[in-house]
């Protein structure tokens, strides 16, 4: 369904890689995506290209923005959809990612895909003897929640328990403070995407991150790069800052008139095969057409014989049989 060229060059130009595994899931994701909005509303976006920049590429380029190291536990808080978790489960299985949404319908739906994709879930994580959870390294494994975030922060088997703590398109900075950061673990990250307005936000919300605990990394601050807002956060760049990122939207237009290129290609081979076999089409016609003339020539061969035989009889040397009582008469003409 979706172009895994633009895809894989797309995420490549973020410094993510994805292996032939990860661009079939994707592939079978977005299917599956489209295939569950006509029954549910899970998203606007539904053309196979905006699929992959705006929902797959804009979730997995969390990972060229911060080092996530293997292994840890990502908490993805209202993904809805599945975005960015279970995009970047899908981009790095060895995560131990858990997906928490308020909304069990869409919960379910996250569930058949995510199965669908080959993981194993569960819609509770594995525990310690204590109730702790705990994470065995099931690369397989995509953990479900079903819980509103701003009560299960406050339960002691989710407090401060996970790595990384990710969140799109929820609520604005101040309130997803407060339903995020009590999941974070001591020296954890929080993760907050956002467009924008995420630098007006982030300074509305430094009471409520320092109140719970967190601080803002200087690289978050304003006129630096945010790897938290995926540099969309609305800071001032320096020319530096410009010069990458125009080099990036460079990149980006390369692999579009790429991917138009193969498309082209694909195009041509296509119609060119089309072409093929209407020549080999036209060619069985006329051989059966010169076969139908061949049959109507030997029927009229053969019905000029039937009259010929009803005009003269039956030629010298036939046998004739009588079929009515009393021997068989066989005579020669």
């Amino acid at each position: 369904m979706i172009n895994k060229t633009l895809l894989k060059a797309s995420a490549a130009a973020y410094g993510v890689s994805l292996n032939d595994t990860a661009l079939d899931r994707f592939d079978q994701y977005a299917e599956e995506l489209v295939s569950w909005n006509e029954k549910i509303n899970l998203t606007a976006i539904t053309e196979p290209d905006e699929i992959v920049m705006k929902h797959f590429v804009d979730s997995i380029v969390v990972l060229s923005k911060v080092d996530i190291p293997k292994g840890a536990s990502v908490l993805d808080i209202g993904t809805g959809a599945g975005f960015p978790g279970l995009a970047l489960k899908i981009a790095r299985p060895d995560l131990n990612v858990t997906l928490l949404d308020s909304t069990e319908k869409k919960l379910k739906v996250v569930k058949d895909i995510a199965e669908k994709l080959g993981f194993t879930t569960d819609e509770q994580c594995p525990a310690d003897e204590f109730g702790i959870p705990y994470y065995d390294m099931d690369k397989e494994a995509v953990h479900i929640i079903h819980a509103r975030a701003e009560e299960a922060g406050q339960q002691k088997e989710f407090r401060e328990r996970f790595d990384y703590v990710t969140s799109r398109a929820v609520a604005n900075l101040q309130v997803l403070s407060e339903f995020c950061i009590p999941f974070v673990k001591v020296k954890g990250h929080f993760i907050a995407m956002k467009g924008p307005e995420g630098h007006a936000e982030q300074t509305a919300a430094l009471g409520a991150i320092r109140t719970l605990g967190g601080s803002i990394p200087a690289q978050g601050r304003p006129h630096q790069e945010s790897p938290a807002r995926l540099n969309r956060g609305g800071h001032v760049m320096d020319k530096t800052q410009l010069e990458q990122q125009n080099a990036l939207l460079q990149q980006q237009l390369e692999v579009f008139a790429e991917a138009i290129r193969q498309q082209k290609l694909a195009m041509e081979e296509s119609d060119a095969r089309v072409a093929e076999l209407t020549d080999i089409v036209n060619h069985l016609s006329e051989k059966l057409r010169d076969r139908d003339e061949l049959i109507q020539e030997q029927e009229a061969q053969l019905n000029a014989l039937r009259s010929q035989l009803l005009t003269n009889g039956a030629p010298a040397g036939a046998t004739i049989q009588k079929v009515s009582n009393g021997d068989p008469l066989k005579s020669k003409n």
